[in-house]
């Protein structure tokens, strides 16, 4: 009776099926030996379930710094979608700054905040107009070649400083176009203004923290080359590059 008295409450604080074995085993033994016996197995029961309940407590952490880890990288990942990719810095023998298409060229410290950035995002050949068909007259210099572009412009004060104007305007007068061999074109508008319809055009005197985008076209004797961005219309010495 002695030994049954000193299992119940053990019993009671079991919560695994092993420890309510060992209660039934030591009431059913009569000598005094094997009551012995099981209260030694009853006390070096105990640490099996508290080492096992432990387990759960030391992973639910490392789950968590998981989770935020993958949320942080998120983040970091969407803050840097809405930031222009200006690439790394590579000059050509013109002095000019090499741009990929859909790489962006800016104005001012980007590592601070581009008082512009403007990126060429693709490059038609032999466009067809979307003009009123009775306004537009086939390309002069033999194709219209159509440049979409997107533009970003930064604070007031920061265009302010670098334009002594709070807008900026991209048009067909920032640009050169150099065939395969370097040469200059002379004539790159031919026939182009009156090709691409207002809503279609990159519009002009964008004001600050605001983004754009629009076509350019050209008409060009050539259907490949480099075209120029000269950084001369806004005070900037040299200027960008994209081959197309």
């Amino acid at each position: 009776m002695v030994a049954v008295a000193m299992m119940l409450p053990l019993a009671a604080c079991s919560t695994t099926p092993q420890q309510t074995v060992v209660t039934e085993t030591v009431t059913a033994a009569a000598p005094a030996q094997t009551t012995t016996e099981g209260e030694a197995e009853v006390t070096s029961e105990p640490p099996v379930p508290t080492s096992a309940e432990a387990e759960p407590t030391t992973e639910e952490p490392t789950t968590e710094a998981t989770v935020t880890e993958e949320e942080t990288t998120e983040d970091d990942e969407s803050a840097k979608e809405g930031e222009p990719d200006f690439g790394e810095s590579e000059t050509s023998e013109r002095g000019l700054l090499i741009k990929e298409i859909g790489q962006a060229a800016g104005i001012g410290d980007p590592a601070d905040e581009a008082t512009v950035a403007f990126t060429l995002t693709d490059v038609v050949v032999d466009f067809e107009c979307t003009a009123d068909p009775m306004m537009v007259d086939p390309p002069a210099n033999g194709h219209y070649v159509a440049f979409e572009w997107e533009v970003e412009t930064g604070s007031a004060d920061a265009m302010t400083e670098a334009f002594y104007d709070s807008s900026f305007t991209l048009s067909e007068w920032d640009l050169s176009v150099l065939d395969e061999n370097g040469k200059l074109l002379n004539d790159i508008s031919g026939n182009a203004l009156w090709c691409v319809e207002s809503a279609d055009s990159l519009p002009t005197a964008i004001g600050p923290k605001q983004t754009a985008s629009g076509l350019i076209v050209l008409d060009l004797e050539v259907t490949s080359g480099i075209l120029v961005v000269n950084g001369s219309s806004w005070g900037v010495q040299g200027g960008w590059e994209w081959a197309f």
